[in-house]
């Protein structure tokens, strides 16, 4: 007999087993358990068995580990109502069979499941002492954005010129809001008194503009940090190529490319300024060092308002393009980049990928956005901190503006 006939057997038994001594680990302060990791093994092994005999094997062994899963539950009912190890019974089947047809799958699973058994105290600990009420609901809204809503949206060109695809438009919106979510859950696990460097990053995913009016009012107050603040406003305009970098994959990775490099190098830039500024300047701070931004983890108002946006401005790139061609979609992304700089970006990505606009019209569309919404900020600094916040905010913003422009001129993109 080849090894190779038995590999599967020897695998899926293996993967039992694993599954079964995390249980027995598990229940070593005394917790009864009804299925030790023989039992384990030796289901993995049936389910292997099965799926290699028929398909009517598989679904009878389940029926008959499910009764098993019941009657053990029974048992130890009295003393733990938690039904995690039948479960995990019925699982180990489960991945038995697979092994069958796909054993790296499989094992994959199977480690997946071992891991998530074996955090139960961590998971335990999170929704008992971090998680809020307000991040559950948020958290179930979410995924019925994402898991509901977007699997029922028409995936073909619609209204205008066709410039509309509700299923593309809600793919970003979805990939956005859960960028945002990241920042979010950095604050909380960090705590807004670890930095106003990482506050202020943090808050970028929310939004970079409210974030730097956020820090430039905290500079008015009296003995404010201000060089501190200055610091946690160049991090939340890190955020912006981050963000970019990430979404600009799943709108268009052709314009991605062109714009990696111009995004690397003002990024890059970015990170030094706000490092060595903190840096130099956290001594001075007293403690004061307590800025972050206050949202929720997710709401709907910005995830529908993103979506208008970015639908107005695909249409609107369009309509300049019949109109003025590549001048008219300059000049629509340019203008929609003072109030937001993913959608244009985001805008004329998608309206590359659709074929209505060259790699590299859209590669400038993009960085005319980018360029005007930077003047927004800037805007914002004097508005809300006043010429000495704004001066040197204004001034910190030009090197990495410069690296960016330099970096699209070197590829070809002004030629």
């Amino acid at each position: 007999m080849e090894l190779s006939t038995i590999t599967p057997f020897i695998e899926a038994a293996a993967l039992g087993l694993g599954v079964g001594l995390e249980r027995e680990w598990d229940s070593r302060d005394g917790g009864e358990l009804a299925t030790g990791s023989r039992t384990f093994a030796l289901v993995g092994l049936l389910g292997c068995v099965a799926a290699s005999l028929s398909p009517y094997m598989v679904a009878a062994g389940l029926l008959a580990i499910g009764a098993i899963g019941v009657v053990a539950y029974i048992r130890t009912a009295v003393r733990d109502v938690g039904a995690t190890t039948e479960v995990a019974l019925v699982l180990t089947y489960a991945f038995g069979a697979l092994v069958w047809s796909n054993a790296q799958l499989a094992l994959g699973l199977a480690v997946v499941a071992v891991v998530l058994l074996a955090s139960k105290r961590r998971i335990h600990g999170l929704t008992e002492s971090w998680l809020r009420q307000v991040e559950v609901d948020d958290a179930i809204r979410f995924f019925v954005i994402a898991f509901v809503v977007l699997p029922v949206l028409p995936d073909r060109a619609l209204g205008p010129w066709g410039a509309i695809n509700p299923y593309h438009i809600w793919v970003l919106v979805v990939a956005m809001t859960g960028i945002s979510w990241l920042g979010y859950i950095a604050v909380r696990l960090v705590g807004a008194s670890n930095g106003t460097l990482v506050a202020g990053f943090a808050g970028g995913f929310i939004s970079a503009s409210a974030t730097t009016a956020s820090m430039g009012s905290a500079s008015r107050q009296p003995g404010a940090p201000k060089a501190v603040l200055l610091a946690g406003a160049i991090g939340a305009s890190v955020a912006t190529p981050v963000q970019l970098f990430l979404v600009l994959g799943v709108a268009s990775p052709t314009v991605l490319s062109a714009m990696a490099a111009p995004l690397a190098v003002a990024l890059a830039i970015l990170v030094a300024e706000g490092v060595v500024i903190f840096l130099l300047a956290r001594g001075r701070a007293h403690g004061s060092d307590r800025v972050a931004p206050n949202r929720r983890p997710f709401s709907l108002l910005p995830a529908l308002s993103l979506a208008a946006l970015i639908t107005v401005v695909l249409v609107a790139s369009r309509w300049g393009a019949e109109v003025s061609g590549s001048a008219g979609t300059l000049a629509t992304t340019a203008l929609a980049g003072f109030a937001d700089a993913h959608a244009p970006v985001l805008s004329a990505a998608s309206l590359f990928t659709a074929g209505s606009l060259s790699e590299h019209v859209a590669v400038l569309a993009g960085s005319a956005a980018l360029l005007t919404n930077t003047v927004t900020k800037v805007g914002l600094a004097f508005v809300t901190g006043g010429a000495r916040f704004g001066v040197p905010f204004a001034a910190l913003l030009v090197l990495p503006v410069a690296g960016y422009t330099m970096a699209l001129s070197a590829n070809g993109a002004f030629g």
